[in-house]
């Protein structure tokens, strides 16, 4: 089951994106606020992170800067979920590395279409994922047909390091191996 980290601090927010993401079958890790969020992609490795854009503190689009920024984390989809009008939004989070940016108000039913299809993109451009012929929906490997012979499913997922500092434009940092926050 691929893990998604869904990082909203609305509980009524993660309500919406946790019924959305488990009845497509997803495993959930939640973080209510962002600091906790890139802890939760450090330690946790998701395939995907979906996160609001109104978070206090780091709000959704600083949340993807960092994640794009760190190199524990570079490569970490990151679907940013709002509930402002996409247009302009959708640039903005792009520019900050994000996969995508969902209108929570206009498109409510979206985000697990475009959770998917940030996983099987990402998949597509991991060689990892790639050498492995898992299909980047499910995890599950491919079947014995469609590997090369005598390739062996491999479907674990690589180990992130597990000391990261976060630096963010306040130049404020964050020792995610560390139990305390400034």
């Amino acid at each position: 089951m691929m893990r998604i980290l869904l990082v909203s601090d609305y509980r009524v927010f993660l309500d919406q994106g946790r019924a959305g993401l488990r009845r497509d079958g997803y495993d959930l890790i939640e973080a209510t606020d962002a600091l906790a969020g890139l802890h939760r992609a450090v330690e946790d490795g998701p395939r995907c992170a979906v996160v609001d854009l109104d978070l206090a503190g780091i709000d959704g689009l600083a949340f993807a800067r960092q994640i794009a920024r760190d190199e524990a984390t570079r490569g970490l989809p990151v679907v940013v979920w709002g509930d402002a009008p996409g247009d302009r939004l959708g640039g903005l989070a792009r520019a900050a590395g994000a996969f995508a940016y969902v209108d929570r108000a206009r498109t409510p039913g979206a985000l697990a279409g475009v959770v998917r299809r940030a996983l099987t993109e990402t998949a597509q451009r991991d060689p990892v994922a790639r050498a492995a012929q898992i299909d980047p929906a499910t995890t599950r490997p491919a079947p014995s047909s469609e590997r090369p012979p005598g390739q062996s499913p491999n479907t674990s997922t690589p180990k992130i390091a597990a000391k990261t500092t976060w630096t963010y434009e306040s130049d404020v940092a964050w020792d995610a191996g560390s139990a305390t926050r400034p």
